[in-house]
C-alpha cells in the first residue's frame, strides 16, 4: 500500500530570509510522500530559495494575511494529511514518519508532537518541561503516545501556552472550513476551538522531540515598539475570540487568562520603553481579564519591598 499524500504548508510570511533552513528540514524527512506549498509576501526572495527545486508550488501576496495565504494554499492541497511550518522552525527527519504512524492506523485524527525551543544566551529546553500546561499532558506520556482528555486538552489548546502550529499534523478533513479569516495571530487557536467542539478528534500527543525552534536576534530581538504593536495586535485578535460562536464557557476561561498574560507581557514591554502610564494600564487590564492576579501582583510587591528594606 502506498504511503498516504502529506501537505505540508511553509509559512515564510515576513520571515523568508529563515526560509532556506525550514525547507531544508521538510525535504530531509524520513517519509516519502510529501506536497510543499510555501506561503509568504516576498514572491522574488521565496522563488530565489525555491526556483532550484522541483514540485515546490509558491503562493506570495503582500496584501494578504496569514490566514488567508492559509486558507489558498489549503484549497490546493492534495493531501489526506496537513502540516503546518512556520519558518524559523525545523523538523527533525523523523518528524513526518513518527506522527502518520499514528494517524495513517486510525489511532489519532490529530498529533502533536513534543520540541525543543533554543533561546538567544541558554541551552535549548524541552517544551513540555518549560510550559506548564503542555507538561501535564506530554510527561504522562511514557510510552512515547499518550491520548490527553477533553478536560487535559482545554488548558493546553486555548489557554495561554498553546503549543506551535508547527508540531501538529491533521487529518486534512478537520479543516473543511479552514481558518477563520478575521484573525491573523490567533489562526490556529481559533480553529482548534472549532476543531474540538465539532468533530470530537482523537488526540495523541507524542513525547519524543521531533522539532525545534530557534529563537533568533533577526525575528526576536525587535525594537520594544514592534513588541508593543505586536502585543496589541495579540491582545486584539484574542479578545475577538471571545465572541467566537463555537467557544464553550470552559473554553473562555482559559482564553481570559491568555487574554491576561498578553496584558501582563504589554505592560512589560511598556516599562522597558519607559511607558509608565501605559504599563499601569494594561496592568489594570491583565488584572480585569484575570481577577486573582491582583493578590499575586500585591505579594509579589510586598516581597520586593521587604528586600529593598
Amino acid at each position: 500500500m502506498a504511503d498516504p499524500l502529506v501537505t505540508v504548508i511553509i509559512m515564510a510570511a515576513r520571515r523568508e530570509h529563515l526560509l532556506s533552513n525550514t525547507l531544508n528540514s521538510v525535504k530531509a524527512q524520513s517519509y516519502p510522500n510529501v506536497q510543499i506549498i510555501v506561503t509568504g509576501s516576498n514572491e522574488q526572495s521565496i522563488r530565489r530559495i525555491t526556483d532550484d527545486m522541483q514540485g515546490i508550488e509558491v503562493l506570495a501576496d503582500p496584501s494578504a494575511t496569514d490566514t488567508r495565504l492559509l486558507n489558498r494554499a489549503l484549497e490546493k492541497a492534495t493531501g489526506t494529511f496537513l502540516a503546518v511550518l512556520e519558518t524559523g522552525n525545523l523538523w527533525f527527519p523523523d518528524f513526518l514518519a513518527v506522527q502518520l504512524e499514528m494517524l495513517v492506523t486510525g489511532k489519532a485524527d490529530l498529533t502533536i508532537a513534543n520540541g525543543l525551543e533554543e533561546t538567544i544566551g541558554q541551552d535549548p529546553v524541552v517544551l513540555f518541561q518549560a510550559r506548564q500546561n503542555y507538561r501535564k499532558v506530554m510527561a504522562q506520556a511514557f510510552d512515547t503516545w499518550y491520548h490527553p482528555t477533553q478536560e487535559e486538552l482545554l488548558p493546553m489548546l486555548t489557554g495561554d501556552q498553546l503549543p506551535p502550529v508547527s508540531a501538529f499534523v491533521f487529518r486534512k478533513t478537520l479543516l473543511d472550513k479552514g481558518w477563520a479569516d478575521q484573525f491573523i495571530r490567533y489562526y490556529h487557536q481559533a480553529a482548534m476551538i472549532s476543531l474540538l467542539n465539532k468533530y470530537k478528534p482523537v488526540i495523541a500527543t507524542c513525547r519524543k522531540r521531533l522539532w525545534f525552534r530557534r529563537l533568533d536576534p533577526l525575528t526576536h530581538l525587535q525594537p520594544i515598539e514592534n513588541a508593543i504593536r505586536e502585543g496589541e495586535q495579540c491582545v486584539l485578535e484574542a479578545t475577538s475570540l471571545l465572541t467566537y460562536t463555537a467557544l464553550r464557557k470552559d473554553q473562555r476561561s482559559y482564553l481570559k487568562d491568555s487574554i491576561s498574560l498578553q496584558y501582563r507581557l504589554l505592560a512589560l514591554s511598556c516599562r522597558k520603553a519607559a511607558l509608565q502610564t501605559d504599563s499601569i494600564r494594561y496592568t489594570l487590564k491583565a488584572i480585569r481579564y484575570r481577577p486573582a492576579l491582583l493578590k499575586i501582583l500585591v505579594k509579589k510587591s510586598k516581597t520586593y519591598l521587604l528586600r529593598r528594606i
